[in-house]
């Protein structure tokens, strides 16, 4: 019998199959699956701009809108709307000249809220979250409605104060009527002891008069 030589074509090609087949899968998996590449992409272009300013955001943020549209698995999409509410919310390079879009983040936040329905702590952090960037963004009114949004999702009780607190602050840049108002509402909607008493104390001070915080100051 005549064996083929082991530098032959024949014996180079049989033994490259497997290789070449590997490749072939890998490259199937990659366009099966564009919402990976794409966020793979996004994430090297968003860990280098953070790193060094020395590339535009934006290129970074159409990676992950593109991903988006992709059919992204509910794990891709819940990770790519926390990168992009961080990307227009925060994250900002000195010295790039480039500028924050702070309610397009608090809109990617109530995007995580309406994914993630049955994951209260997800939804609160969300919730906190889009509270923050608008009133970064000095629209209290929205940061209102999104604590109010987070006060309603049960939590541990020191951040349910804490988010109260941060209510009855921004309540209280606007108007002490206003904040008079907000705590009446908690009181009269919510079953938790903890909630009403927080709630009251706030009341209490706002009738006695106790505020010293400037007008500008929420957290």
């Amino acid at each position: 019998m005549q064996s083929t030589p082991l530098h032959s074509p024949t014996r180079q090609l049989r033994y490259s199959l497997p290789a070449i087949a590997a490749l072939a899968l890998s490259a199937a998996s990659l366009c099966a699956d564009p919402a990976s590449e794409l966020i793979r992409e996004a994430r090297a272009v968003d860990c280098k701009y953070c790193a060094c300013g020395a590339f535009d955001r934006a290129d970074a943020i159409g990676l992950y809108e593109r991903a988006l549209e992709a059919n992204p698995t509910p794990e891709q999409r819940l990770d790519v709307l926390w990168r992009l509410a961080r990307l227009h919310g925060e994250n900002l390079v000195p010295g790039t000249g480039q500028t924050l879009d702070l309610q397009q983040a608090s809109t990617y936040c109530e995007a995580i809220m309406g994914l993630c329905k049955d994951d209260g702590k997800i939804r609160r952090e969300a919730a906190l979250a889009a509270a923050k960037y608008a009133n970064a963004d000095r629209r209290f009114l929205a940061a209102m409605r999104y604590y109010n949004a987070a006060i309603a999702i049960p939590a541990d009780p020191e951040s349910t104060r804490r988010t109260i607190g941060a209510l009855a602050r921004t309540a209280r840049i606007l108007d002490a009527s206003l904040l008079v108002a907000a705590m009446e509402h908690l009181i009269a909607t919510h079953d938790s002891k903890e909630t009403k008493a927080q709630a009251m104390v706030h009341l209490r001070l706002a009738d006695a008069d106790l505020w010293s915080l400037p007008k500008d100051f929420a957290r």
